[in-house]
């Protein structure tokens, strides 16, 4: 599972620079403002996924600390 985080940061790393890279264009006059929202679609989209891992990965260590017995005293 870590090894999907690695790769979904790195995807954010490229999918950051293309937004940069799109919004560059669009205000160039180069690039549609529709390939801008797509930019930004796709970066929010793979930021909630990494959200989502980051979760489940915590999710599984409290599982695990549980499992073996641990736990709060309230």
């Amino acid at each position: 599972m870590r090894e999907s985080r690695i790769h979904r940061e790195a995807l954010i790393v490229a999918l950051e620079d293309r937004k940069r890279l799109s919004y560059l264009r669009y205000e160039g006059g180069v690039d549609t403002q529709l390939n801008v929202l797509d930019a930004d679609r796709d970066l929010l989209q793979a930021q909630l996924t990494l959200a989502q891992l980051k979760r489940d990965e915590i999710l599984r260590v409290v599982q695990l600390y549980k499992a073996l017995g641990g736990g709060w005293k309230i």
